[in-house]
């Protein structure tokens, strides 16, 4: 098994950034017992190195400046350690964690789960490289493989802070059981504790024409590519038109496509189902329904269908009908109904998982992150929310982002995970045309970003 992390040259790059400017995390990688040789360069590698000496030494990250400063009177001792000609690249390097500083920042809880999980990893495989080895001889001791196990068992706990009985033996049982779909970004769906799960109530927040309900669809191929019959209540578009959109994301054809080998695209919806899985849509008749009877709607689907949906997803939730009573103005019945489906959500006997898009803030149009502060009309949509997670695009034609939208790019901020990290950031491509909501991905960094809009922007004026 490799010794290095299983995490791509930017993340890395950021782990190196917080490593040099925040002490706490640094204080958690020397705990943990992270190497310098786990990374993937030997800029990153000595970096590394020299943080966490000078951690060792005074408790504290040594910052950009100091390490400037460090690197020269290395290269002035003439220590093999860094090399007078590499003087420029290592300042160089130093210059980039400047930029990635904030993005840093916001992963943090992201990046030492991905330590954790890299040392479980390590510690696993050697522990199974030994009992393996050992259970070939024919004087094997089971009782000294147990206490090979229980060691393993103390050192990750000692490294990560975490009993890992429960973790161990519990945890992969209860992620295979409660996610019921995913947005088939690892590393959102890995923030997210494996995808969309069973007991959360998750928030889609965007502004118009962003794809919130293309990500509905997005949202529901991949739950029933997992086995699942989720329920989709789409309360702005007719039946019609939704069904359309779902064959379009399940075939990756263009509408045009569809109409003209409407044949075809059924074979490839029905083969790209999991055996037993379909998707429910409501009647249009029963869109009027009031929130507080989708447990009916769900009773109705398991007797017609013999499978209760556990993943119900709203396109959006803001038109639902509060629940019975008395309101006095539109925010106490939005407020009504985002507190009632947080509720039903969270009650475990009701074994499912619910999400809804909803309207960010005119004025927020422009506005590089969305989060809990540009909800349309009632912030309380976020504090009832177990998940929120936000579509960024910018479609005016100047500056950095020129084009963002025009390209099919677009980012996702996971803003709010009340049960596990948040603040991950990644872009995508998209192609609406062929129903695509994920057509690539990666962790977004400001620079690499650029340059993706950039190459973009130059092929738009060559086709011009």
């Amino acid at each position: 098994m490799s010794a290095k992390f299983e995490l791509g040259r930017d993340a890395q790059t950021q782990i190196i950034c917080l490593m040099v400017t925040d002490s706490k995390f640094l204080e958690q990688c020397v705990r943990r017992k992270i190497k310098p040789e786990y990374f993937s360069s030997s800029v990153r590698q000595t970096i590394a190195r020299l943080a966490i000496s000078h951690y060792k030494k005074f408790f504290a990250a040594p910052g950009i400046n100091n390490l400037i400063e460090t690197i020269g009177e290395v290269i002035a001792s003439r220590s093999p350690l860094i090399r007078e000609e590499d003087q420029e690249k290592y300042i160089a390097f130093l210059g980039k964690l400047e930029f990635v500083g904030r993005e840093a920042s916001a992963n943090t809880l992201f990046f030492l789960d991905q330590i954790d999980t890299f040392i479980k990893r390590r510690i696993v495989h050697n522990l199974t490289s030994s009992l393996a080895r050992e259970t070939e001889i024919p004087s094997f001791d089971p009782n000294q493989a147990l206490v090979k196990v229980r060691t393993a068992l103390r050192e990750v706990e000692e490294r990560t802070g975490t009993s890992e009985i429960e973790s161990l033996l519990e945890s992969p049982l209860d992620q295979e059981r409660d996610a019921v779909s995913r947005f088939n970004i690892p590393a959102l769906d890995r923030a997210l504790g494996g995808g969309l799960c069973v007991g959360s109530f998750i928030l889609v927040l965007g502004y118009t024409s962003v794809g919130k309900s293309w990500c509905a669809s997005h949202l529901v191929k991949h739950a029933a590519r997992l086995g699942e019959t989720p329920l989709l209540i789409d309360l702005e578009r007719s039946n019609r038109q939704v069904r359309l959109r779902l064959r379009m994301c399940f075939t990756g054809m263009t509408s045009r496509e569809i109409r003209q080998d409407s044949r075809r695209a059924s074979e490839v919806v029905e083969k790209s189902m999991v055996k037993k899985s379909n998707v429910i849509l409501l009647s249009d008749d029963e869109k009027s329904m009031r929130v507080d009877e989708l447990p009916n709607i769900l009773d109705k689907v398991e007797k017609k269908y013999g499978r209760r949906p556990r993943f119900v997803m709203i396109d959006s939730a803001d038109d639902f009908t509060p629940p019975e009573g008395r309101y006095r103005e539109k925010i106490e019945r939005h407020t009504a109904t985002y507190t009632w489906l947080k509720n039903y959500a969270k009650e475990e006997e009701n074994d499912v998982c619910i999400c809804t898009t909803t309207q960010a803030q005119r004025k927020a149009e422009h506005k590089l992150w969305l989060s809990s502060g540009n909800v349309g009309e009632d912030i309380n949509k976020v504090r009832k929310a177990t998940v929120g997670i936000s579509i960024n695009t910018i479609s005016r034609q100047d500056g950095d982002f020129a084009l963002e939208a025009q390209k099919g790019f677009a980012r996702l901020f996971l803003f709010k995970n009340t049960d596990g990290p948040f603040g991950t950031r990644v872009w995508i491509k998209r192609d609406f045309r062929i129903g695509q909501f994920v057509l690539d991905w990666g962790l977004y960094n400001w620079l690499e970003y650029r340059e993706l809009l950039r190459e973009a922007a130059s092929q738009e004026s060559d086709e011009l």
